[in-house]
Order: C-alpha cells, then structure tokens, then sequence
C-alpha cells in the first residue's frame, strides 16, 4: 500500500465542500472531539498509520514548549499545510486557514484521546471556543 498524497486528501474526494466545515458549528469541545476521532477511524490504513506517529511525534515535541517554543498551536501552524495539502491557489483556502489549523492542533493537544485510548487532555489554549 502507498501513502496517498496528503493524509486528508480523501476526504475531499467524498465532498464538494471542505472536510472539516461542521468543525465550526460544533460548539461544544467534546462532541467536537468525538467527530474528528470518527474521521479518524475511516483513514485509509496507511494514511492513519501515518498519521498517528507524526501527530504522536508533533504532541512530544509540544511537551518541551518551553524549551523548544513549539507549541501545539505552533506546530499546528507549520504542520496544517503538509498534512493537508490545500490548493493555496483557490481563494476559498484562505478562509479555512484557521479552521485547518484548528483541527491540526486539536490532533496536537489530544493524539492520546486519538490514537492511544487516552483521556482528553486538559489545555490552556481557547479550545473550548469554536474556531472562527
């Protein structure tokens, strides 16, 4: 098996609209959380094998912030357009830019939650507010 281009380039072959668009009408943070592990779930083997050791990988690095001053929300920034591969020539990318980033760090902040049968991590960040 090979890995697809981008990690989520599936999900836009099933819709004419982006992926992640419900993330901001989701207002509670757990319901939100839910979703995205369902998505998760229906990744390609390979793509969410993947997925789930650099996000595993980014969320140790986010650890040692205060030494490497990567946080979630960096890494977030840095990371969203490899994992997700936006065509930056529609204008319509720019304004899923923060929503992107949001679902990025999201996986960060929560990859035990993900990927590891964990609890959801508890976070400083504005997590409990939708993105814009």
């Amino acid at each position: 098996m090979a890995l697809q281009k981008a990690i989520f380039l599936w999900a836009w072959s099933y819709s004419a609209q982006h992926p992640f668009c419900f993330f901001r009408e989701i207002v509670d943070y757990m319901e939100r959380l839910q979703v995205l592990r369902e998505i998760v779930k229906k990744f390609p083997p390979v793509n969410y094998q993947v997925f789930k050791y650099i996000i595993t990988h980014l969320n140790r690095v986010s650890q040692h912030s205060k030494t490497t001053l990567m946080t979630a929300d960096n890494l977030s920034i840095c990371f969203w357009p490899t994992l997700m591969r936006p065509d930056f020539e529609n204008k319509d990318t720019l304004s899923t830019t923060k929503l992107n980033q949001a679902v990025i760090e999201s996986f960060i902040v929560q990859s035990d939650y993900f990927f590891h049968g964990g609890e959801v991590a508890e976070s400083s960040s504005s997590e409990g507010t939708p993105p814009p």
